[in-house]
């Protein structure tokens, strides 16, 4: 899969909850392009969520 595939997913996947998938798929789509600012926000909104629920 390309980038924007990969990101498209990780929408999907926040779409129906399954944030560490989402993650995960955010993190494919800045491997293969680390400009793209859009995946890297997303991917680091996810993870601030994740650790809020924490505390």
């Amino acid at each position: 899969m390309n980038e924007k595939e990969w990101f498209d997913k990780g929408v999907d996947l926040i779409k129906l909850g399954r944030y560490k998938e989402a993650i995960k798929a955010c993190e494919k789509a800045t491997e293969l392009n680390p400009q793209n600012s859009d995946a890297w926000i997303v991917k680091c909104i996810l993870i601030c969520i994740g650790d809020m629920k924490k505390q």
